[in-house]
Parts: structure tokens; C-alpha cells; sequence
């Protein structure tokens, strides 16, 4: 993987604590708010099911699919994210973006002129939006944070110009 080739900044200990919260924020809110928007929002759901289940014979692309979704719904729920509306939810992963853009401004990345472990780890959440190809309102705002996107798009054309 050509990231593992590139050299990564050490961080002083501030440093760590603050990636350290940075991902525990976007392991507990942000991710959900995906999950949520690809499994459970109604305008993205069909476009996943037919990706995950659409080639799988009769009746099983009927049946998983049912199940799969109950258990999504059931583990959002179970992690609380899922007992907040639609509309909550969107503004939580607005929080969280705009909170990200603060905190990156007009930077190459986080800490330094070179990538982190926390620019690793907010790439592979935010470049689930802002560099994918499901267009659903969710995406549609976070490519509103034009810091943000051009963010993913340096980190995917240095470490991985293959990834299309």
C-alpha cells in the first residue's frame, strides 16, 4: 500500500490526545450517521441492496436483504443513534464536518505539511461522502466543505491514484 511507504509524522503527546478524541468522536457519531444513510435512508437503501444483494439468486436477494436491513436498524438503534430522526441525525454529521473543517482550515492536514494517523483515519471516514459515488443528501453536504473534499482528494491522489 503506498501509504505504508510514505513516512508519517510522530505525534507529540497533545497530538495523540487530540487524534485520539477526534476518532472516538467520529468512530461514535460519524460513522453511524453513514451507516445510517446508506442502510436505512430511504432514498439511498434501494441503490445498497441491489449493490449487496442484487446478484444473488431467488429467493435469497428477497430474503437477505429484509434481514440484513432489521439488523442494521436494530444495531443503530442499539447504539442510540438510530432513536434520533432523520433530520438530528443530518445535523450531527454536520457538527461533525464542520467541526473538521475548523479544525483542518486552510491546512494540508491536521498537524503538520505531512499526513498523520488522525488525517489517515478522518480520510477513511469523510472520503465515504466525499469521493463517493452514492449521491444522497448526506453526501451532498458534506461536499459542501470545499476544505474537506479538496482534503480527500490530495490524500487520494498521493497514496491512492488507483482508487476509483
Amino acid at each position: 500500500d503506498e501509504l505504508s511507504k510514505k513516512q508519517v509524522i510522530d505525534l507529540d503527546e497533545q497530538q495523540k490526545a487530540t487524534a485520539y478524541l477526534i476518532n472516538k468522536s467520529l468512530e461514535e457519531n460519524f460513522y453511524w450517521s453513514i451507516v445510517h444513510s446508506r442502510w436505512i435512508d430511504k432514498e439511498t437503501w434501494p441503490i445498497v441492496k441491489e449493490k449487496f444483494f442484487g446478484s444473488m439468486p431467488f429467493p435469497l436477494n428477497k430474503i437477505v436483504p429484509i434481514v440484513a436491513y432489521q439488523r442494521v436498524n436494530r444495531n443503530i438503534k442499539g447504539h442510540g443513534l438510530g432513536l434520533h430522526s432523520s433530520e438530528e441525525i443530518m445535523s450531527i454529521t454536520k457538527d461533525s464536518l464542520t467541526n473538521l473543517s475548523t479544525l483542518l482550515g486552510d491546512k494540508n492536514f491536521f498537524f503538520d505539511k505531512r499526513i498523520s494517523s488522525l488525517d489517515i483515519c478522518v480520510y477513511a471516514m469523510i472520503s465515504n461522502l466525499t469521493q463517493s459515488s452514492i449521491d444522497n443528501e448526506m453526501s451532498r453536504m458534506a461536499r459542501e466543505f470545499e476544505n474537506l473534499v479538496s482534503f480527500t482528494q490530495r490524500i487520494k491522489n498521493e497514496y491512492y491514484p488507483k482508487l476509483d
